[in-house]
């Protein structure tokens, strides 16, 4: 998704709208070759995401139970989906 970058003015929920992918209320985040996935209300990652997320230091993938959708926000803020 070339438009989306984490590190300038991102926005998770308006993000996902723009892709198409509307979220259960609960999604999950992988932190390290799914060995580490930890689950969060979708409002509550939207809303504290730049607590989440660290810069140059985390590759992260977000997705939900319904396993449609997985948008990946590398370390230098590149946004990438699939479905």
């Amino acid at each position: 998704y070339p438009e989306a970058n984490a590190e300038q003015d991102f926005a998770l929920l308006p993000t996902l709208t723009a892709l198409g992918i509307a979220p259960l209320p609960e999604i999950f985040i992988n932190w390290a070759r799914f060995e580490e996935v930890d689950a969060f209300q979708t409002a509550d990652v939207a809303r504290y995401f730049d607590d989440l997320w660290y810069p140059v230091a985390d590759d992260i993938d977000l997705f939900d139970a319904s396993i449609n959708w997985l948008v990946s926000i590398r370390h230098d803020g590149a946004v990438s989906f699939l479905r």
